[in-house]
């Protein structure tokens, strides 16, 4: 296992081992790493909607109103009131006959 701990070395030397980090997220796409204020360009939250009191309100009502967890996909049991309405609404801002919702990137691609 010596050739193992070599090219962990190596990896090492060169900057390349992955560690984990705490990062502190703040407003307008910055970020705290490692004592320093950086932009924030792996964020996905580019529009800075995670820190809108109108979003955080809606969430807040929308667990009051449904609760939280998706219960199962929409394959399994349905399409919930709340899916039907945010397709509706999609379709009506677009102009078009109709919009799908899917809860992730993978779910489309699958």
């Amino acid at each position: 296992m010596d050739w193992l701990q070599a090219s962990l070395d190596e990896l090492a030397n060169d900057g390349l081992i992955r560690r984990r980090r705490s990062v502190v997220t703040f407003e307008n796409g910055w970020c705290e790493i490692d004592g320093n204020r950086v932009r924030n360009f792996a964020t996905n939250d580019y529009l800075n909607l995670a820190q809108d009191s109108r979003v955080i309100d809606a969430a807040v009502n929308a667990i009051q109103s449904v609760g939280v967890g998706a219960k199962a996909s929409a394959q399994v049991c349905g399409r919930s009131g709340s899916q039907t309405e945010l397709e509706e609404a999609i379709a009506d801002f677009e102009g078009t006959a109709a919009a799908l919702v899917f809860p992730s990137g993978f779910a489309a691609n699958a």
